[in-house]
Parts: structure tokens; C-alpha cells; sequence
């Protein structure tokens, strides 16, 4: 297994990142299974260049998240919110 981290500016009306990370661990308060039952997920990396065409890509086999972090939120803090979803992954394979 190899891990990589993703970062990203936390909007708060998306809830993807922790959804994905929720869906994928145990809950003592709801019975202790998950919600997708262990499933491993597929997914690519995708970088485009400044003319939003793909430039690089590379598929990732066996996704699971591993762990979830987002910034503690103060009152009158001026500090963007980014939340932090670091995942592990069977297979890499470059494919541009």
C-alpha cells in the first residue's frame, strides 16, 4: 500500500471528502459497519495544463481513505479552511 495526500481548500457546502472518508470507516454509533463494506474504490489523478487540456493522468486502483482532517474553525479568524484526506492505494499506473 502506498499512501497519498490530497489538500484542498474546505467549501462548506461540499461534503465529498468527509462523506468519502466516512463511508469507508467503522462507527460505534451507527452499529460499527461501514458504509461500503470495505470496498476499495478506483479513481484518476488528472493535471491540466493553463489551457484546461489534460497534460498528465494516472490511474489509481484499491482507494481507501485512511485518514481526515480539516482546520479548526475560531471566531474572527481570517485564515482559509482546508481539509486534508489522506488515502492509500494498490496500484498506480501512468496513463499520459
Amino acid at each position: 500500500m502506498v499512501r497519498l495526500l490530497l489538500s484542498m481548500f474546505q467549501l462548506f457546502e461540499d461534503r465529498r471528502l468527509l462523506d468519502l472518508y466516512s463511508d469507508s470507516h467503522s462507527e460505534v454509533i451507527a452499529g460499527g459497519g461501514s458504509v461500503n463494506k470495505g470496498k476499495r474504490l478506483t479513481g484518476s489523478l488528472v493535471f491540466y495544463n493553463q489551457g484546461g487540456e489534460p497534460a498528465a493522468q494516472w490511474d489509481l486502483t484499491g482507494i481507501m481513505a485512511a485518514s481526515y482532517k480539516s482546520t479548526k474553525m475560531e471566531a474572527g479568524s481570517t485564515a482559509l479552511a482546508t481539509e486534508t484526506l489522506d488515502f492509500i492505494y494498490e496500484h498506480l499506473h501512468r496513463m499520459k
